[in-house]
């Protein structure tokens, strides 16, 4: 009975081997649920809070690269109807006017063709950067959309076009007022917006990304 009483050899290893390899697939099956835990926890908190933080950021960037674009434009604008109220334009003879658009043209380098029509719509002076424009080259804009505007007392921003030498441009209209409601014709002009991208260009997107800009199309 005493034999019977004995443990087999190597039982007792047995039994501590089986324990402990017990224990550590319970350990293992607890880290790869903390590890599962922790991915989806990831996937649903943290990386979406990251990409919200981007999106925020780039938001903020494209504010930023809009505000400039509109500063450009109204800026332009601002120019145009300072020459129209300090030039008094249908006040004076065409010497007269045409000496304020070679001022303006001084004064801003994006303005590369500028056209003064009167209430007919019949062009006064025209100047250009790129070309040499006589008086036989004048004629009539009365159905054209941007003089049509103007006449109606609106400020008039035309579709992106590309000149001849590719380079992006735009066509802006004023009225030229004799009273609020009156109007004695429209100043045009043509605006390079070669600088507008580049003075967005130094915006930075993440680590690779840029900006763009596009038409209101």
């Amino acid at each position: 009975s005493s034999a019977m009483k004995r443990m087999r050899p190597g039982s007792a290893g047995r039994g501590s081997i089986s324990t402990a390899s017990s224990a550590s697939g319970s350990r293992l099956k607890l880290r790869s649920i903390d590890c599962f835990s922790s991915a989806v926890a990831w996937r649903l908190t943290v990386e979406p809070a990251l990409r919200l933080g981007a999106a925020r950021h780039q938001l903020e960037v494209a504010r930023r690269a809009a505000d400039q674009i509109g500063e450009f434009i109204d800026s332009r604008i601002g120019r145009l109807v300072d020459a129209s109220d300090l030039g008094q334009f249908w006040r004076v003879d065409r010497a007269r006017q045409r000496e304020v658009l070679y001022r303006l043209f001084k004064l801003d380098q994006t303005f590369e063709e500028l056209s003064l029509a009167d209430s007919t719509g019949r062009e006064q002076v025209r100047l250009s950067r790129t070309r040499v424009i006589t008086d036989a080259d004048l004629g009539s804009v009365e159905l054209l959309p941007y003089f049509r505007a103007a006449m109606t007392g609106r400020v008039y921003i035309g579709d992106v076009y590309h000149a001849p030498t590719a380079e992006p441009m735009v066509t802006l209209a004023i009225p030229i007022k004799l009273t609020p409601r009156e109007f004695a014709g429209v100043l045009t002009a043509e605006i390079n917006l070669k600088t507008l991208g580049t003075s967005i260009a130094h915006i930075k997107v993440g680590r690779s990304g840029y900006g763009f800009i596009v038409d209101n199309c």
